[in-house]
């Protein structure tokens, strides 16, 4: 029999060399899949910074490539660009001559110089908007307008309920610049505004009182509300009412009135004033002179004035009584009997 002695030292190499094939048959296969391994605590990844490394190679690589291309297209597309640009300054020239034109033609056919504005203002849009269309169609080729053009009738309705008031605002000035009530320098009177028209855009009415102040007005309230046309005659009609005595002779009374009426700077010959006696008042009759004037505000306040001052110096001269407008108190009897038991009776 054979005796086999073992070497400690020997044996502790050889475990070692044993271990070292082993963890090596192990790592190799795992270094080909590119997994990582912990050791000792560590984790250790292979290709880490090689494949980092080649990350941000290969995306430089991709943005200049990018880049590349991106300068590529736009010098391809620059002849297209700079032609759209062109087709586009050119509609925009156009559509100057189409304002103009069609502001022209509208104030020789209708005399209305909003009207007129509007709608000229309204053409220059549409042959810009024309022109936009045909420029992106020239610069991107592959662009759908009947898309885009459904897109915008998709939002408009959208835009429609956001902006509901201003829209109909516009329609309502659209109407009042096509049925045209009133007109630029008219003097109006809308709810407790009075004044005149300075302007009339599609959204609002501009006011100057006579006051000197600016009104805007929303022109939804102007078109649904009454609205008094002042300087819409070439006339207008002022009524003064004048109280007479009841003792005195009312038929003199009217003559006289009359009579100064027709003098009075300002007054139109036609119709002539008229007076008449319409109601009994506490202490006078009231005499009603009504003449015919101007219809501006300033010469309806003018001539009043001269008016009243004329038929108060006619009526001195005269001697027709203007007497105030007086109210009686009759104390009887049992009145007095109370003043006197008060203390009051002698005053």
């Amino acid at each position: 029999m054979r005796a086999f002695v073992t070497d400690p030292a020997r044996t502790s190499n050889d475990g070692h060399a044993w271990s070292s094939v082993l963890q090596a048959g192990t790592v190799a296969p795992r270094l080909a899949r590119r997994e990582p391994i912990e050791e000792e605590g560590h984790d250790v990844r292979p290709f880490g910074v090689a494949g980092t490394v080649d990350g941000v190679i290969d995306e430089q690589a991709r943005i200049r490539s990018g880049i590349r291309d991106l300068m590529v297209g736009v010098t391809e597309q620059l002849p297209s660009i700079v032609t759209a640009l062109m087709v586009v300054a050119i509609f925009v020239l156009l559509a100057w001559a189409v304002r103009r034109g069609v502001r022209r033609l509208l104030l020789w056919r209708t005399g209305r110089p909003n009207f007129a504005e509007v709608l000229s203002r309204i053409a220059r849009a549409l042959v810009i908007v024309l022109g936009v269309l045909v420029g992106l169609v020239i610069a991107a080729p592959s662009v759908d307008v009947a898309q885009i053009v459904g897109g915008l009738g998709v939002s408009s309705i959208a835009i429609g309920f956001a902006f509901k008031d201003i829209l109909q605002n516009s329609l309502a000035g659209l109407l009042l610049l096509f049925r045209e009530p009133f007109r630029t320098g008219d003097e109006i009177e809308v709810d407790d505004w009075r004044g005149t028209v300075e302007a009339i855009t599609i959204r609002e009415t501009r006011l100057r009182t006579f006051d000197n102040r600016r009104v805007l007005l929303a022109n939804t309230d102007i078109y649904a509300k009454a609205v008094a046309v002042q300087t819409a005659y070439p006339r207008r009609r002022t009524t003064l009412a004048i109280g007479i005595d009841y003792e005195g002779d009312l038929p003199h009374a009217q003559a006289v009135v009359l009579d100064a009426a027709t003098g009075v700077e300002g007054v139109l010959d036609a119709p002539v004033p008229h007076a008449h006696y319409t109601t009994f008042a506490t202490s006078t009759l009231t005499l009603e002179l009504r003449y015919w004037t101007a219809p501006d505000e300033v010469t309806v306040n003018m001539v009043r004035d001269r008016m009243i001052r004329q038929v108060k110096a006619a009526c001195e001269r005269a001697d027709v009584a203007l007497p105030a407008d007086i109210v009686e108190v009759d104390l009887r009897s049992g009145a007095r009997d109370v003043l006197s038991a008060i203390g009051g009776g002698d005053r």
